[in-house]
């Protein structure tokens, strides 16, 4: 099939390389890091330009007077089922933009695996925590076993789509999520353990103490 997907992007000292694919054709873009904090970049899958960063900071992990949240778990790369339900609860519009104000969103982890969209979770999910923290709301991304998988380069699970990008790459599926690329480095800096007013969220559960 034609893959349309992407970008995976990285830092080579001061160089930044972008991969992407359209319609089974594969791209590649080069800029100087000065060159990408001044430009957005366009997110071929979902058709809208992202500011992008490599500096991403520790989100906090507790909150209190909240007014409204909303949870949602294991999206495992079945992205139009995860943005029905962002719809049909009024927080995205249909240009997939936040709009509800100062509400928190809270993925309880398992975007990656099994399903064949998981990289248009990941930069919807990206873009909607910058657009709710200009509107005072927040979106909270736990880690959930298969981040954790990915990251060990556990990839029992990925969809056959990811296997041919990663091969098209050259690089390993967990390549592409590393601490050199934007996706990866973002992945690092979420927490597994959320609190909010007096709910504990985390992905599957905590075991007891013995």
């Amino acid at each position: 099939f034609k893959i349309t997907d992407g970008p995976y992007i990285f830092r080579q000292n001061e160089e930044i390389f972008v991969d992407y694919f359209i319609d089974g054709n594969a791209y590649q873009k080069t800029f100087s890091f000065h060159e990408l904090e001044n430009q957005n970049l366009r997110i071929p899958a979902l058709n809208f330009d992202q500011k992008i960063s490599f500096d991403h900071e520790f989100p906090p992990d507790i909150f209190q007077d909240v007014n409204k949240f909303f949870v949602v778990s294991d999206i495992h790369g079945q992205h139009e089922c995860f943005v029905k339900i962002l719809l049909n609860n009024e927080i995205i519009d249909q240009n997939y933009d936040w709009i509800w104000q100062n509400g928190h969103l809270v993925i309880l982890g398992d975007v990656f695996d099994r399903g064949p969209q998981v990289t248009e979770s990941l930069w919807l999910i990206y873009k909607l925590e910058q657009q709710a923290a200009e509107a005072g709301g927040f979106v909270h991304f736990l880690l959930g076993n298969h981040e954790l998988m990915i990251f060990q380069n556990e990839l029992h699970y990925i969809h056959d789509k990811y296997s041919n990008v990663a091969e098209s790459l050259e690089r390993s599926y967990s390549e592409l999520f590393s601490e050199k690329s934007v996706l990866g480095n973002w992945l690092r800096s979420k927490p597994t353990v959320l609190k909010i007013n007096n709910y504990l969220f985390t992905h599957a559960g905590i075991s007891p103490i013995l």
